[in-house]
């Protein structure tokens, strides 16, 4: 729930009990009764995350609930749409909301099924040959880049834009997995820079579409068995686009039209 805070309210300090709170008020629920309900259990339920008592919690890709079926355990490898960490804490996020609220798991399972995830967010544009295309153009800080980091292998990265603040610590924990780094924008000295001191090879492009190209080339050069390009830029996006939504589009565009809607 500590990292959910980070994330959704980077900028605030809540404690658990403004949380629940701030996080009812932006479910669409309109019966008040079941909005006190339901803040009630959360707050509680939170309360107890935080004593480590962990009733609810992904391991080793398998939800785990020890706090209303007692042991009961998803496999959340079935969900292939969804990636990452990110999307396992998201998941055990919305099964505790929905058990609080009395959903059966049958219909759980049937609704991460369909959901296909949200634009911009480790989005799936498409595969070509043995290459995994991700635009995470909503990755305008570290924090939410690093969760793209540690979910895939042998990644092209794409990156910079408006820099929001300092490296973080965790970051050496997943540049294992960055091939190279592709930088844009007005922090893109900045983040050679770090990425040089760490040995990562990177370079600096002055747009989005030679950026997304020149990973390209250099994925199918390296000819892994698999690879990602990943648009995790780590920054803002108004020094080049007029919103994150924006950059990410274009990056789906550069990359629709350069493959010929050859993606698979």
């Amino acid at each position: 729930c500590k990292t959910c805070k980070e994330e959704h309210f980077p900028f605030q300090t809540l404690n658990d009990e403004q949380y629940a709170a701030a996080i009812v008020n932006n479910v669409n629920i309109n019966d008040d009764l079941i909005k006190d309900y339901v803040y009630d259990d959360l707050n509680g339920l939170m309360n107890s995350f935080n004593q480590d008592m962990k009733e609810i919690f992904v391991e080793n890709n398998i939800l785990k609930d020890r706090f209303f079926e007692k042991n009961y355990e998803l496999d959340l490898s079935i969900f292939n749409h969804l990636y990452g960490r990110h999307n396992n804490q998201n998941i055990a996020f919305a099964y505790t909301i929905s058990k609080i609220c009395g959903i059966k798991i049958e219909e759980i399972i049937d609704s991460l099924s369909s959901f296909q995830g949200l634009s911009h967010r480790q989005e799936i544009v498409g595969k070509y040959s043995n290459i995994l295309f991700i635009n995470d153009s909503k990755a305008t800080n570290w924090a939410s880049a690093l969760q793209a980091l540690s979910s895939y292998n042998n990644i092209y990265w794409i990156a910079g834009g408006i820099s929001k603040g300092s490296y973080p610590e965790e970051f050496k924990l997943y540049s294992k997995n960055i091939k190279k780094a592709f930088l844009i924008g007005q922090s893109a000295n900045e983040i050679s820079g770090f990425l040089t001191n760490k040995n990562i090879p990177n370079i600096i492009h002055s747009s989005l579409e030679d950026a997304t190209l020149n990973a390209w080339e250099q994925a199918n050069t390296d000819n892994n068995s698999q690879a990602t390009i990943l648009l995790s830029p780590a920054c803002a996006s108004m020094d080049m686009f007029k919103s994150f939504e924006e950059r990410g589009d274009a990056f789906v565009s550069y990359i629709n039209k350069s493959f010929l809607g050859k993606l698979k």
